[in-house]
């Protein structure tokens, strides 16, 4: 019976902490949050076959990154999409970065779907952290300067047609 008034105190005192954790890390992100205007971190990955590959190398052309698990049906989805969008649409540069440990699953997957996308590969998972990534997929439409120019959450038919309409104009200017 002792133990009983001590738990709603350990859950407050928990739910207290995790707040306060929150609040931090949300300050920490406010005070260097990756946004529209920002310019678009580095990549320094390997390609699936294992060829290296930077995102710099890409300035001077506008640039369609995206980030994504082989799990994720709305990342399919999403991959599906950007592949039609590289079959048809000349211009801009799509290149995804799948965050899984081995580039057979990819290719594995990639070959599944018939998807044909400059993919890389991020073992480490860094670039959750360099991007701020939250949720999967999500998408940076970088402009030729290497500034970011919209930034695309999760995939739906909304996402879809925003994507469509924001690369013509970018490529339009």
């Amino acid at each position: 019976m002792l133990m009983e008034p001590k738990k709603p105190i350990s859950r407050l005192l928990l739910v207290v902490s995790i707040f306060v954790l929150f609040l931090g890390l949300a300050s920490a992100a406010k005070s260097s949050a990756l946004a529209v205007g920002s310019s678009a971190p580095d990549l320094s990955f390997k390609k699936l076959n294992g060829a290296p590959f930077d995102l710099s190398s890409l300035r001077g052309k506008p640039v369609l990154l995206s980030f994504y698990t082989t799990w994720s049906e709305s990342c399919l989805e999403n991959l599906k999409f950007l592949s039609s969008l590289n079959k048809s649409l000349k211009g801009v540069e799509i290149v995804t970065v799948a965050f899984e440990n081995k580039s057979s699953t990819v290719t594995s997957f990639l070959k599944k779907h018939n998807l044909d996308l400059l993919t890389l590969l991020d073992v480490k998972k860094t670039s959750i952290s360099n991007y701020q990534i939250l949720i999967i997929p999500m998408t940076f439409l970088i402009d030729s300067n290497g500034t970011i120019d919209k930034i695309y959450v999760d995939f739906d038919d909304s996402v879809k047609e925003s994507m469509k309409s924001d690369i013509k104009l970018l490529l339009s200017n």
